[in-house]
């Protein structure tokens, strides 16, 4: 079943066109959450007020792809940035940072992507749960430079992970920091 889902998680994510960011820009200072979203399937906090992203599609698996048009962006025919959130019931803390890691090494092979300057960061606890960050900047077939961040955060036998895919050039790179620092499992 895990199979299942992860692999149906790869093919969202590619379909979603989310990406990766720069190291440099990932310091996280974890403050509390202002804003509940969306009826999660467990108990969660997130903030998107922050990068002021629309609910664009909630899939069947379990995830949520936020942009910043919401739905109009899915008629877009070019990439959109945006934030994908995946809750996953009865993984654990290392399942999950493992498929972090597999999506980070996947992403150098994908068609059309030159991926450089891909980053872990240390593993990091704060109030009950644990966050595994990877990061990456990344050029497309078009010339545009993507950043892309991942993150696997997870409480007890609960995680998230969340992609987020930076297509403007590094504008939204702080903007999906802050966002992921409100984000809590409750």
């Amino acid at each position: 079943m895990k199979k299942i889902l992860l692999a149906s998680m790869a093919i969202s994510l590619l379909t979603a066109s989310l990406a990766f960011t720069n190291q440099e820009s990932a310091k996280i200072n974890y403050r509390q959450p202002t804003a509940a979203k969306d009826s999660f399937p467990f108990p969660a906090n997130i903030n998107f007020a922050i990068t002021g992203f629309k609910l664009s599609l909630k899939m069947e698996d379990g995830g949520y792809i936020y942009s910043p048009n919401g739905k109009k962006d899915l008629e877009s025919r070019v990439p959109v940035s945006g934030i994908q959130l995946t809750f996953m019931n009865d993984y654990d803390y290392m399942d999950a940072a493992s498929f972090t890691d597999f999506k980070a090494e996947d992403f150098k092979k994908t068609k059309g992507i030159t991926a450089s300057k891909i980053k872990w960061t240390r593993d990091t606890t704060f109030e009950g749960m644990k966050l595994h960050l990877v990061s990456c900047e990344a050029s497309s077939a078009a010339n545009k430079h993507i950043y892309v961040l991942m993150a696997a955060i997870a409480k007890e036998r609960k995680c998230i992970l969340v992609k987020a895919a930076d297509f403007k050039s590094g504008l939204y790179l702080s903007k999906y920091l802050e966002t992921i620092n409100t984000l809590r499992i409750l």
